[in-house]
């Protein structure tokens, strides 16, 4: 075959879809501004790059969601960055592996979301808006869908530190612009400084970051922090060691600087589990942060202390938003208000009892589990707390199966430490329903999935006494090898022998640490090799056709294409705004 015939053969069709897209967005931009327009010529090449490669879509979630906080409504349908991201990763997954029979350990979720996603769909029968009900059910579930697609696609370890860092790099930079907020705020005139304050008075600015708020910035540290110190913690390389410290130190004094209560809290809870599982002589450590933060800034004790003044402030206003959030519920009990309907709900109780008022028609509860109760009902409540349960038994799991690979033992710690800080942040914030946030909770559930079907690789790690035996605290081991090897004959020896041996080896410490029980028909089941093969079927159909010999075309040729398709775009745009005047 000639050069020419190649040529038709292979480009001239794949110039002729670029041509016509060219033209369709050099129209559509007549009616955008130069630089938006660029910014959506811009996204639609990134938008094509994510479809191409699922690594790529997952790389870019990781990296756009804390960046970029962009948000928009289609019609009565809120679209974000989230969503936007979210559906690239899902459609870049469909045309890639749909159908595709890939080797990765089952996910032990699975039938509780199933089971939420129900009583989230009977909710939806009693809610005022179907349109929020709608909308909640399919963000809950391409958050699944997401965790299911991070746990069958991030296969190696290579992979696995790949979007870890990723997410540390973002991260960074969202701290870097929080360092510059602190900047514009000390160089504001005094009287706009007063728009700044704190529950206890002080004029200060509360770190929001690209967030824009900054209890909704403190719920993604509570995830990112646990994640940093681990990677710190398992590197081999002092230098790296001292930069990922360093890293992880600055984080930390960024959140500080949110002046949220519940993340401080959800994150020093998160970090002293990660500890238990690995060296529980890092608890010190953490006193001694604890401590630094109390004489640097003098505002964190004042702050914590603000906790117990139930009357007043931020945590009395709480107390308030949770009782109209139970009184929703105690109407409500058993199918909710409607997924996605909490604030229609809550404005209709403050009506009927005016003196539940808080001074707003419509609040959030300030307590995401309260939330999806009242949305759809104690079963929904119960199946997604469930979710979350079987997340942490998942992480112990692995705690005790991984404990001699150094690099997964300190990444499942972190992500248990992130799940479980994430979930107590839940109990006094809507953290589950903060997207830019809670979307980073699922790809923690997807890399669980990752870490198990991972190989351990056997490294110098020193394991536990958490995790190497039982739950007790390491001094108490301590004091009791002290007592057994000191004083061998004392009456009481075998007594306290005894007890040890009974509970290290009671049905309590092999449940715990025992993996999540895999529920039936779902990988193996006749239904599922049923719509596997049909999936199989349809991507082997798209991936002959047409479409996809252009795509696939375009794709090998990316620099000319996208040079291409930027040059008509423009040429069109301007040519069409000359004409029409």
């Amino acid at each position: 075959m000639s050069e020419l015939a190649i040529l038709k053969k292979d480009f001239i069709p794949s110039f002729a879809a670029i041509a016509l897209l060219g033209v369709l967005f050099g129209t559509v931009g007549l009616f955008l501004p130069l630089p938006h327009f660029m910014l959506t010529l811009m996204g639609a090449l990134v938008a094509v790059m994510a479809l191409a490669r699922i690594e790529f879509a997952l790389s870019l979630l990781v990296l756009a969601v804390p960046l970029v906080n962009f948000r928009f409504n289609l019609g009565s349908i809120p679209v974000d960055t989230v969503s936007m991201c979210v559906g690239l990763v899902i459609a870049s997954y469909a045309i890639n592996y749909f159908g595709k029979r890939v080797g990765i350990q089952p996910i032990p979720f699975t039938w509780t979301f199933l089971v939420f996603i129900l009583f989230a769909a009977v909710s939806s029968i009693v809610a005022p808006s179907i349109t929020e009900a709608v909308s909640a059910i399919v963000r809950y579930s391409g958050y699944f869908a997401l965790a299911f697609i991070v746990g069958r696609t991030i296969d190696s370890r290579e992979k696995l530190t790949k979007i870890l860092y990723l997410m540390i790099a973002s991260g960074v930079a969202s701290a870097i612009y929080g360092v510059y907020e602190i900047y514009r705020f000390m160089n504001l005139p005094q009287a706009e400084k007063e728009f700044y304050f704190i529950a206890t008075g002080d004029v200060i600015p509360r770190i929001a970051s690209t967030f824009g708020n900054s209890n909704f910035y403190a719920e993604y540290l509570v995830i990112l922090i646990p994640i940093t110190f681990a990677l710190a913690f398992s590197q081999r390389r002092f230098i790296q060691k001292l930069a990922m410290l360093a890293i992880a130190i600055f984080l930390l004094s960024i959140l500080v600087q949110t002046y949220t209560r519940g993340s401080w809290l959800a994150t020093g809870v998160g970090v002293v589990l990660m500890s238990a599982l690995m060296q529980v002589r890092l608890l010190w450590l953490w006193v001694a942060v604890f401590v630094i933060a109390l004489i640097i800034e003098p505002r964190v004790a004042s702050r914590l202390i603000s906790i117990i003044d139930i009357t007043g402030g931020s945590a009395g206003f709480r107390m308030k938003l949770w009782n109209i959030a139970i009184g929703v519920i105690c109407e409500h009990p058993w199918v909710g208000t409607g997924i996605g309907n909490f604030y229609a709900a809550f404005t209709a109780y403050v009506f009927t009892h005016p003196g539940a008022s808080v001074g707003w028609v419509a609040y959030g509860a300030h307590n995401s589990f309260l939330t999806i109760w009242a949305e759809t009902g104690v079963f929904g409540m119960l199946s997604f707390a469930a979710i979350i349960l079987i997340s942490v038994k998942y992480g112990l799991y692995m705690a005790r199966e991984k404990a001699k690979d150094n690099l997964l033992s300190w990444v499942n710690s972190a992500i248990l430490a992130a799940v479980a800080g994430f979930s107590i942040n839940g109990l006094t914030s809507n953290s589950f329903q903060h997207p830019q946030a809670a979307v980073f909770f699922w790809v923690l559930l997807g890399l669980q999935i990752t870490i198990d079907g991972l190989k351990s690789e056997q490294a110098h790690t020193r394991i536990s006494a958490t995790v190497n035996s039982s739950l007790a605290p390491a001094k108490l081991s301590a004091v009791h090898v002290y007592y057994k090897n000191a004083i061998p004959s004392l009456p009481g020896r075998r007594s306290i022998e005894l007890l040890k041996s009974a509970w290290y080896n009671s049905k309590i410490i092999t449940w715990i640490f025992k993996k999540p029980i895999q529920l039936p028909a779902s990988e193996g089941s006749l239904t599922c090799m049923l719509a596997m093969t049909l999936l199989n079927k349809v991507r082997l159909y798209l991936k002959d056709s047409v479409f996809a010999a252009i795509f696939r075309d375009i794709s090998a040729h990316k620099a000319l294409s996208a040079f291409l398709f930027i040059a008509l775009s423009l040429i069109v745009r301007s040519v069409t705004k000359i004409i029409v005047g």
